[in-house]
């Protein structure tokens, strides 16, 4: 199906992530998403290896590098702190506002 190295190695990248995102929290329709995408990007690159523009083709493992990393960061717990503090305002805003419609 995907003849260039590019292709290959988009592919090989979306199966990590796809891997990574079933480990973590399954969810059906991300990975279907994941799958479009790295699909739709190996196809791309073939089609920019046989069209002659080589070095652009490489540009876009920059794409996949990125989904896989924010996949093993998630799933290593990287973004917790940021989360805690996110939902630490969240909650401090849903206070505010049952005060608010308790004065009204």
């Amino acid at each position: 199906m995907f003849k260039s190295t590019q292709s290959k190695v988009i592919v090989s990248l979306g199966g990590v992530s796809i891997l990574v995102s079933l480990l973590k929290n399954p969810d059906t329709v991300k990975i279907l998403i994941q799958l479009i995408v790295f699909a739709l990007m190996a196809r791309d690159a073939d089609c920019m290896v046989y069209g002659g523009c080589h070095v652009a083709s490489w540009s876009i493992i920059i794409v996949p590098l990125i989904f896989i990393t924010f996949f093993v960061m998630d799933a290593m717990d990287f973004f917790k702190p940021v989360q805690d503090k996110i939902d630490y305002v969240k909650d401090k805003i849903e206070k505010l506002n049952k005060i608010k419609a308790l004065k009204l």
